[in-house]
């Protein structure tokens, strides 16, 4: 019975600080290497597309983050997962370029540093933060890049804030 209880006051004082320890050190490990993926890559330049393209654009884009995606070349099933997963957050939305003019004028965009952008040609979908950031390119050819858009949304997306306890 002694040793009984020198086991279970190890466990208790040990075992279980420890064990929390690695579980939340390594839910911070994942979520640092996350927002490293996640680093704003830049702004887009609105200049290179017609001004009716580029304000229906600045209006979607607008405090909202946005998964811009191309309609024809994703799976539009999985998308709609996406949305359900997410269709009671604040700012979320998605945006389906499937016109081969909208395709065409949205991937001549370019990042504000003049660097080719590639927006819907070469990658399928593009994450835009609230302040209008691109955050990550998508190819979406597997189920994991699907997986790695909803870790993504988990970070990116803001929380609604916690109300306040007001004492009467």
């Amino acid at each position: 019975m002694k040793y009984i209880a020198g086991i279970v006051t190890l466990a208790l004082i040990v075992i279980l600080p420890a064990g929390s320890w690695y579980y939340l050190q390594s839910g911070y490990d994942f979520r640092l290497e996350l927002l490293k993926q996640l680093e704003p890559k830049g702004i887009l330049d609105h200049s290179k597309v017609s001004e009716e393209v580029a304000l229906e654009l600045s209006k979607q884009l607008d405090r909202s983050t946005v998964l811009l995606y191309n309609g024809a070349l994703v799976n539009s099933q999985r998308i709609a997962d996406i949305e359900d997963q997410f269709k009671n957050a604040m700012t979320f939305k998605t945006i389906s370029i499937s016109d081969s003019n909208q395709v065409s004028s949205i991937s001549d965009m370019k990042l504000s540093q003049n660097q080719s952008s590639q927006l819907l040609t070469q990658h399928k979908a593009v994450l835009i933060d609230t302040s209008g950031q691109i955050r990550q390119w998508y190819s979406l050819d597997t189920d994991s890049q699907y997986e790695d858009v909803v870790e993504h949304l988990a970070v990116v997306l803001p929380r609604v804030p916690n109300k306040d306890i007001i004492a009467k």
